[in-house]
């Protein structure tokens, strides 16, 4: 895969990721007020946006296999552009499934003290 094409794909994992981030921030006063109704919507939403990134996922997987030193950059900058990006989806990533599992273990004790 030439390296401009895993660029565009790394923005692309990105952008979802930055979505999905702004999305469990809304996810926890939604577990906390015990609003299912719009907690369903927005699962919704963030089960499309995982598909999303599934997809994206996919195509990078060709990337996976290369060597990252035998990839033939445009520029110096251009091969640091593209290791920021991933430092900061693997960030993303981190955040949103921090959020998620406290946004879960919230919703679990929910569940407990509502059934006692």
């Amino acid at each position: 895969m030439n390296t401009d094409m895993l660029v565009g794909l790394l923005i692309d994992k990105r952008d979802v990721l930055s979505q999905l981030r702004q999305l469990v921030d809304c996810q926890a006063p939604l577990v906390a007020g015990g609003d299912s109704r719009k907690l369903l919507g927005l699962l919704a939403t963030k089960e499309k946006l995982l598909t999303r990134l599934k997809n994206v996922e996919a195509s990078l997987d060709p990337c996976r296999d290369e060597d990252p030193e035998d990839r033939v950059w445009r520029s110096a900058a251009d091969r640091q552009t593209a290791r920021d990006i991933a430092a900061e989806c693997d960030r993303l990533l981190a955040e949103i499934m921090e959020i998620d599992h406290n946004d879960e273990e919230n919703l679990v004790r929910s569940e407990e003290h509502t059934s006692e």
